[in-house]
């Protein structure tokens, strides 16, 4: 049996989280100390990615927030890559 592993073990910076492909995987310990939590990246704000969690609150739109204020460890938000999509996706025409 195989462990599903992480793509990386360290901790992401901005510019890589600001870099990921829509449809990312990731885990979030946000800089308030909530967490960790996995969420998949739904799209871009600015140059900022978004994120949605839809268990938890499915009707709350495509986005539940910017992915901001990333760092190594508390007090900034930690961010670890889970999984890369294979194939890039799209935005959604509007």
């Amino acid at each position: 049996m195989t462990k599903k592993k992480s793509v990386v073990k360290k901790p992401l910076n901005q510019s890589e989280v600001d870099s990921l492909p829509i449809g990312s995987k990731v885990s979030i310990v946000w800089s308030g100390g909530n967490g960790p939590h996995e969420y998949t990246i739904k799209g871009k704000l600015g140059k900022l990615s978004v994120v949605n969690d839809q268990k938890d609150n499915p009707n709350s739109g495509w986005w539940k927030g910017e992915i901001e204020f990333v760092g190594p460890e508390r007090p900034y938000t930690v961010v670890h890559l889970i999984f890369l999509p294979k194939k890039k996706p799209t935005l959604p025409k509007s």
